[in-house]
């Protein structure tokens, strides 16, 4: 009798993450991990010890592999119209396995709702983007790719690579709360071309890949993978935030059709994993 081999699991969605210490540790989205039971990294390396902030966005945690190279945060803040360029997986199950750069400009410094957390960026993103580096000319972190604005935003004009960044100034303060090592890049480093830019960021930024199911105890390696912290069944009510047209880039909120703003909140408030 022949038995048929199990199928591969496949993952629910993915991500970006970047390497920030020679320890390990890599930053990324909270939206990207908080949904998952285990969390795998590029070439099948496991994961462990996540750290979220679920409203900030952010979220650090520890690859196996061996770190290639890390990105190192800049000192001062990102200045309006400076060349940037980020870094990604963007499609995963479409494109290829090879990170993608895009370059673009800092076209505003104040977010969707002049919220200060984030940075307007022109760098083309999609699902999949989420947690990359957003770089300066010299290869430090300026930002961390999160958001971009629906289709439906424009009024009828198409918006044109009208995307959000978190901030790296706020990433230093959520990394220095979690008593997590990071660099500070050298203010008097050349700027580089994009080919050698991407030479010396690509070795640190990697793709995640999300699961949605508990693995068998006996799969040693696979259960070595992060396990993801459910939130708080008995944490107190948020507020609710109303932000039209704004999309998070990733796999992980439900989407829905035809409701009133009452069941909209309602939905959202039951949601466990929801961040309104």
């Amino acid at each position: 009798m022949l038995i048929a081999p199990a199928a591969a699991e496949e993952p629910i969605g993915t991500g970006t993450a970047f390497l920030i210490n020679s320890e390990g540790w890599a930053v990324t989205n909270a939206h990207v991990v908080q949904d998952c039971t285990r969390v795998t990294a590029t070439g099948g390396s496991t994961t462990s010890d996540v750290k979220m902030d679920v409203r900030n966005d952010l979220a650090v945690l520890r690859i196996s592999a061996v770190p290639a190279g890390v990105v190192r945060l800049r000192h001062a803040g990102a200045r309006l119209g400076e060349d940037i360029a980020a870094f990604g997986y963007p499609l995963g199950s479409v494109l290829s396995s090879s990170v993608k750069v895009r370059t673009g400009n800092v076209n505003s410094l104040i977010g969707l709702g002049d919220d200060t957390r984030y940075l307007q960026i022109s760098t083309p993103i999609q699902p999949g983007n989420s947690g990359g580096p957003v770089v300066d000319r010299r290869g430090a972190l300026v930002g961390i790719t999160t958001a971009t604005l629906k289709p439906e935003a424009g009024g009828g004009a198409l918006p044109q690579n009208v995307n959000f960044a978190l901030r790296a100034t706020l990433l230093q303060t959520f990394l220095e709360s979690r008593g997590i090592k990071f660099e500070y890049a050298p203010e008097d480093a050349a700027e580089l071309h994009t080919a050698d830019l991407a030479d010396k960021v690509q070795p640190a930024v990697v793709q995640l890949f999300c699961y949605g199911t508990n693995p068998e105890p006996a799969q040693t390696e696979v259960a070595a993978a992060t396990r993801v912290p459910a939130p708080d069944p008995y944490r107190p009510m948020r507020p609710f935030s109303i932000l039209d047209n704004h999309d998070v880039v990733g796999f992980d909120y439900a989407t829905l059709r035809n409701v009133s703003q009452q069941q909209c909140q309602q939905a959202c408030n039951e949601d466990g994993h929801a961040t309104p």
